[in-house]
């Protein structure tokens, strides 16, 4: 809530016009929220699920870190209740620990009759979606199937409803939760108040359908993937059931590629090291703070780690934010390596302990109520382990030319690359930040190592001399479906210094389509770099500026690029700084060059510097370090009365292709 209607209800608070207020921890740490708090005459401060308070709950939230700093600003005579289903012993200590040591701890029974758990050992994803699509009819009312990825909540809905059933996909995104001017419901809140009154069969989801959704009447809850703890996979079943005397199945898919996605998670939960100390470093150098998207002249990061990486430290209170820009806290900054490792190695465990549950022979409510150190687990009688067969009549496995099937199905789905939308600064290309010009979407047959296409990537990618044909083939299948009615005359590729297997890929496609691969990009090496090395005119860049401005040590040259990305030019002239090994601004740099004429490249004449080097004997015109042209036998474009540019003569429609074969 934003704005005037947010502005009108806390003011309500304050004058303690309600009897209870609903909220969250992100509120109630919010600037407006903390000015009036102290003003108010609280009786009982209620957190519920609160082992997120706890660095071990299963889904700690770092906010909720913040939300015990209030808490110990509270005055004493505040009582506070702490509730949760999903605590284990360890949960339980460390909450008592935070909360003070005066607490009561009340634990009832944590078995739930009406659970009936089924294990389905499904290695691949086509095979969970045969069986999906066999037997989601079979099972009683509405329900929730929860995936680890955005992207399967997104495929396995699509596929549902092209099958006729109806389902929606729910999980965090600009898309999902974009207030419709129409409606004033964002998707997600529709898909919430279609599944709360049966509108549709299944709600496919992430974590994000959890605390605090409640419909007493789901049916049964599928679990795509395995999830990453026991007291996870016990809350998210749990909202199944919830009617007095009804009963609700629970299947978890155990897949090859379930422990591959969960690490992935774990190892990526903290920030290195180094993303740490790049925000630090680029905040201890700003005068006036920073803006979110200033950090990327900073800082070479990804701008979801980014992003990330700032709201850690926010969270440990190294930096702090006013307003809408970061500014360096007093806290003296020491890299938390040893308690990222700590968290790093129980979510391992809790991993193993999952994995043991998939394989165990026991009662499955047994299993997990004991796992939460509930001294009454006893043996269900309902669960398929009980059972020895299946919790519902009628279940079908589907045959292997049902799951053949569905994998050339999901073989043919692609992946959007969704291109940049903002500069991190202003420049003379663009007036604003919001880049006038884009790139297309780009498309991927799969993520690597992915069961099916992503799969065969990787083991040719080390097994094999090349990629195999099939590869070849699907990916002119898709270049050319996708770009039918668009011109386009040639593939290329991004050159290794390792190998030449995608360069033959690209040949093989651009012969599968049926029009010529031309070679025209150079990769130069060097390393990564960062704001002190551009400000030292130390890295090599296109930059955007006049060259009647050319002053080599002083020019802020970030100002004309995106976190160290090569990028086309539309002012007089390019100026080269030093060559550079770029990641990710290869891609852009590759498809800006295509796509936009170039400017004649002007070059600082560092002998040191093999890249540098390179370009002017490739016709490039050199720069002293002084900025002042160093005429040569080739170089006729200066003005010999002031030794600058004559900009008239710069020859602007020089292609790439054009400057690279002069």
């Amino acid at each position: 809530m934003k704005g005037k209607a947010r502005a009108l209800i806390l003011e309500e608070i304050r004058k303690q016009k309600y009897d209870v207020v609903f909220t969250t921890p992100e509120t109630l740490y919010s600037e407006d929220m903390k000015r009036i708090l102290p003003d108010l005459n609280i009786d009982l401060f209620v957190v519920d699920e609160c082992h997120c308070i706890s660095d071990w709950g299963h889904d700690f939230r770092p906010e909720y870190g913040e939300l015990y700093d209030v808490l110990s600003t509270l005055p004493d005579n505040v009582s506070v209740l702490g509730t949760t289903a999903t605590a284990n012993d360890r949960v339980l200590r460390d909450l008592k620990k935070q909360f003070g040591s005066n607490v009561y701890i009340s634990r009832g029974a944590l078995t739930r009759e009406s659970l009936h758990i089924q294990i389905l050992h499904l290695d691949t994803k086509a095979g969970r979606y045969a069986w999906i699509r066999r037997n989601i009819d079979k099972l009683p009312g509405s329900g929730i199937i929860y995936c680890l990825t955005q992207r399967d909540c997104q495929n396995l809905s699509d596929f549902l409803c092209r099958e006729g059933i109806s389902a929606r996909p729910y999980y965090s995104s600009d898309y999902l939760n974009k207030i419709d001017d129409l409606t004033g419901m964002s998707l997600n809140e529709e898909t919430e108040q279609l599944f709360l009154d049966n509108q549709i069969k299944v709600i496919v989801a992430t974590i994000k359908l959890g605390m605090g959704y409640d419909k007493s009447d789901i049916g049964f809850v599928i679990h795509f993937q395995r999830p990453n703890s026991i007291v996870a996979y016990y809350q998210q079943i749990g909202r199944a059931g919830r009617q007095e005397g009804s009963n609700a199945y629970c299947f978890l898919m155990a897949g090859k590629e379930d422990r591959a996605i969960s690490e992935y998670f774990i190892e990526n939960a903290f920030p290195t090291e180094q993303q740490e100390q790049q925000v630090i470093s680029a905040l201890e150098q700003a005068e006036d703070g920073l803006r979110k998207y200033d950090f990327s002249s900073y800082c070479n990061i990804s701008p979801k780690a980014l992003e990330h990486t700032i709201h850690i430290l926010r969270i440990h209170k190294m930096i702090y934010r006013e307003g809408n820009r970061y500014y360096r806290s007093m806290v003296p900054y020491k890299y938390p390596g040893v308690y990222y490792s700590e968290v790093k190695k129980t979510k391992y465990e809790e991993l193993d302990v999952m994995n043991q549950y998939t394989e165990t022979k026991e009662c499955l409510s047994r299993f997990i109520v004991s796992e939460l150190n509930d001294d009454t687990a006893y043996n269900c009688g309902k669960c398929a382990n009980c059972l020895r067969k299946d919790v519902l009549p009628g279940l079908e496995i589907p045959d292997i030319d049902e799951i053949s099937e569905i994998q050339e199905e999901l073989n043919a789905l692609y992946i959007e690359i969704l291109p940049r939308k903002k500069w991190p600064e202003i420049n003379t290309l663009d007036d604003k930040t919001k880049i006038s010009i884009p790139n297309e979407v780009g498309l991927a047959l799969s993520r690597y190592g992915e069961v099916g296409i992503g799969e065969m990537v990787k083991f040719d990618k080390y097994a094999a001399n090349y990629f195999r044909e099939e590869l070849v083939k699907r990916s002119a299948i898709v270049i050319i479906e996708k770009l039918k009615g668009k011109n386009y005359d040639a593939v290329t590729s991004v050159p290794s210094f390792t190998n030449s297997k995608v360069e033959k890929f690209a040949r093989q496609v651009a012969e599968e389509i049926g029009i010529p691969y031309l070679q025209l990009l150079e990769k130069v090496p060097g390393q990564q770099a960062n704001m002190k090395n551009i400000l030292n005119g130390k890295l090599l860049l296109y930059s955007h500026i006049s060259p009647y401005t050319l002053n080599t040590r002083n020019v802020f040259v970030a100002a004309a690029m995106e976190r160290n990305k090569f990028i086309y030019s539309s002012s007089s002239a390019t100026v080269v700084v030093r060559s550079e090994k770029d990641k990710g601004g290869t891609w852009t740099g590759a498809t800006e060059s295509l796509r936009h004429k170039w400017a004649y490249i002007y070059v600082w004449d560092q002998k040191e510097y093999a890249g540098n080097q390179k370009l002017i004997e490739m016709g490039a015109v050199p720069l002293s370090d002084e900025g002042k042209i160093v005429k040569t036998k080739t170089n006729t474009i200066v003005d010999e009365k002031s030794s600058s540019l004559d900009i008239k003569q710069v020859p602007h429609q020089t292609s790439i292709e054009e400057y690279l074969n002069s």
